[in-house]
């Protein structure tokens, strides 16, 4: 594989800085060209279609010194464009929890993750979206691991704000969750129907993708064969109003047994598989939503597996 044909994208804030410094010696060891994630994204995102396909013809292998933000960021872009050549796309990681690298197996790995696609000795993995409509939007946005609504957006709402002040990655982290616990009795309910049947109020919903079946960053879900994505729920929305610490301390059983995998009955933590043609109506008078742990403003949304984007079956994933 051509090394003119691959192009590394640097996100320099990743990694406190690291990934800068980490991409020279990966230009030196491996005579790869590279951009930074500022420069190349922004600029991509701002020019029209054509010219983004026309620049995106001169590459096969694009490799992210990133966070899961940039990696995830960069695949929506391919698959909205009018690809004619496939693309991989290589998540060297470099950020705070790195989902994506860690579960293709990339994650630490980056000069011997290039060596290897440039030789060819890695898998492609075909990269299927979903697709999640926001309110008052007719146009369906790809994603790739998923939309929440509820608990988990106000805790990435919270981070995001940290972020802006300059706070440290895992401080933040764990601030806005114990910040966002403190305060849940305050968030409002978040409604959630699947294929049209009745709604249930719940504290916290999230569509998972089957590729990235990650509740947070901290708990991988079993999967079942073929079936496209998650239905994730936190229940007991009015429990935890009536007798809160019976659902805290309920719910801490539940996530530490989810954790280490322990066998009990769950009663507030729900994962329902969802079977092909799946519509998921979501909607939360907070108007937050989080699509692939980037908010954004929406009090309502549809998410499905039914539309097809330009670029899809000509972007994949470097699998290990």
């Amino acid at each position: 594989m051509s090394i003119e044909s691959s192009l590394l994208i640097v996100n320099g804030k990743a990694g406190n800085g690291q990934a800068t410094e980490l991409s020279q010696v990966l230009n030196a060891e491996t005579g790869i060209r590279s951009e930074h994630f500022g420069n190349f994204l922004l600029a991509l995102e701002c020019v029209g279609d054509a010219d983004t396909a026309a620049f995106l013809e001169s590459y096969s292998n694009l490799f992210i010194l990133g966070g899961d933000g940039s990696t995830l960021s960069l695949m929506r872009l391919l698959l909205q464009q009018q690809l004619r050549q496939d693309i991989t796309v290589a998540a060297l990681g470099m950020g705070g929890e790195n989902v994506v690298a860690k579960e293709t197996g990339t994650f630490k790995k980056p000069l011997k993750t290039i060596r290897a696609v440039l030789t060819g000795a890695y898998q492609k993995e075909a990269v299927i979206p979903l697709s999640v409509t926001a309110e008052k939007s007719e146009i369906a946005e790809p994603f790739l691991w998923s939309v929440h609504m509820g608990f988990s957006a106000a805790v990435l709402a919270e981070l995001e704000q940290m972020r802006s002040m300059g706070m440290g990655d895992f401080r933040r982290r764990y601030q806005a969750t114990l910040q966002t616990l403190f305060r849940q009795r305050q968030l409002d309910p978040t409604y959630v129907s699947l294929n049209g049947e009745s709604t249930q109020s719940v504290l916290d919903v999230g569509v998972l993708s089957a590729a990235l079946p990650y509740w947070t960053s901290k708990f991988r879900l079993a999967t079942v064969p073929h079936s496209p994505a998650l239905l994730h729920t936190v229940q007991g929305y009015d429990e935890l109003q009536k007798e809160p610490g019976r659902f805290s301390s309920r719910l801490l059983l539940e996530v530490l047994a989810l954790k280490f995998g322990l066998n009990i009955p769950y009663r507030l933590l729900q994962h329902q598989p969802l079977a092909s043609g799946f519509s998921v109506e979501i909607s939360s008078p907070s108007g937050q939503m989080a699509i692939d742990s980037e908010v954004s403003d929406s009090a309502e949304s549809t998410v499905t597996d039914k539309d097809f984007y330009p670029g899809g079956g000509k972007v994949f994933l470097a699998r290990f």
